[in-house]
């Protein structure tokens, strides 16, 4: 009974031992084999010599990696390199090697003002471009900027969410702030901003109303706190 039991046992063993050889052998096989890697690359949305130029770019990354080695994100770092202009729409791959892209043309929807010139930027916050001008600027920004990168600054990345206020957005020694009418400031909170620009909005619209029906003229509105602070004069 016991030897019935030992050799079961040993079978089972011996089992798992030829599939783990053979599945360590089918591993080396795909890391290995050209089999799977990226023989084809298939770009829509753009056409002629912008499809050329950032076919080449992406092929100068992707050439002589395996297909399951490359991701969406990885496409888009290197179009954000080498074709700042244009983003990732759809990606995916059909095994063992071709890869299908859609890119699209990034749209400028808000303009920041630095101390180094005019930027174009996408609602992703990405920098497009510099500009040679501007007649406006959504946010006016403290700070040199470089265009062909996604913004990391924090108080940058909130400013342009608050952009959609339709104020002028200032950031400036660390604080997101607005011009109010008669020459008040105030003063945005950084955390919960792209959450809770319409709330904002409207918190900011009944403080307002309700000092200016008191004939009073603000001088201060902090919404970083919980409980706004307002001074006047």
């Amino acid at each position: 009974m016991k030897s019935s039991k030992s050799s079961k046992i040993s079978r089972l063993l011996m089992l798992l031992l030829v599939l783990a050889v053979i599945g360590a052998a089918f591993f080396l096989f795909i890391l290995k084999s050209p089999f799977f890697d990226v023989k084809e690359l298939n770009i829509e949305g753009i056409s002629g010599l912008e499809s050329a130029v950032a076919n080449n770019a992406i092929w100068k990354n992707i050439d002589g990696k395996k297909i399951f080695n490359i991701n969406q994100k990885y496409i888009s770092d290197v179009i954000e390199k080498s074709s700042p202009e244009y983003k990732v729409t759809s990606y995916r791959y059909t095994f063992p090697n071709k890869i299908h892209l859609t890119l699209g043309k990034r749209e400028a929807k808000y303009v920041i003002q630095a101390p180094n010139g005019f930027f174009s930027a996408d609602s992703d916050g990405f920098i497009i471009e510099k500009l040679s001008s501007s007649k406006y600027s959504n946010v006016i920004y403290d700070k040199s900027i470089e265009a062909g990168k996604k913004v990391s600054d924090l108080y940058l990345k909130t400013a342009l969410a608050y952009a959609d206020l339709n104020q002028i957005i200032k950031v400036s020694d660390n604080k997101i702030t607005i011009s109010l009418k008669n020459g008040g400031t105030v003063i945005l909170p950084v955390d919960s901003a792209v959450k809770n620009v319409s709330e904002l909005s409207k918190t900011l619209q009944k403080i307002i109303q309700k000092y200016t029906i008191e004939g009073r003229e603000l001088e201060l509105i902090d919404l970083r706190f919980s409980k706004p602070l307002v001074k006047y004069n």
